[in-house]
């Protein structure tokens, strides 16, 4: 279990890393051929606003994995230490339920995108690679909440 969530941190890490780069590189390159050459990749910018929408996704499970998500403490940090892991507990709960939700609702979303065939503006392909990341991310984040949760039953997880 333990090597299964290593391996999806590095994938996620990889990922992010390596499609940020390429946004990077594409725009440098159109911005080089805009200024230069007078030229430009017509379908660069587009294609860098659908890495960005990938990186968002994916990014928000790296973020629950490491807990860098923005939180609010203040009732945490009035509760007594014996009430702080079954609030954390009931947080991290919420937190999958919402994050389920989420990942069906944007499932059907999706997939409803690719009954209708729709297509993108420039680069031609199907939006479903687009607005796959919602349901792809939101069953990461479903993962990384359950892994969160059972660390806290555990007694592993560590409150801040």
């Amino acid at each position: 279990m333990r090597f299964l969530g290593k391996l999806l941190d590095r994938v996620e890490q990889i990922f992010v890393g390596l499609a940020l780069l390429a946004i990077t590189s594409l725009l440098f390159i159109n911005v080089i051929l805009r200024y230069f050459f007078s030229s430009t990749l017509s379908w660069a910018e587009e294609a860098s606003r659908y890495g960005v929408v990938w990186i968002v996704f994916i990014g928000a499970s790296i973020c629950v994995c490491k807990g860098s998500h923005i939180v609010v403490d203040a009732l945490t940090a009035k509760l007594s230490a014996r009430w702080q892991r079954p609030f954390a507990l009931g947080v991290t709960f919420f937190s999958i339920l919402f994050c389920c939700v989420f990942t069906i609702l944007s499932l059907r979303l999706t997939l409803r995108i690719a009954e209708f065939g729709q297509m993108s503006t420039t680069l031609g392909i199907p939006m479903l690679y687009v607005y796959g990341a919602m349901p792809v991310g939101g069953a990461l984040m479903t993962l990384r909440y359950a892994q969160q949760a059972w660390r806290l039953l555990r007694g592993k997880e560590t409150l801040t």
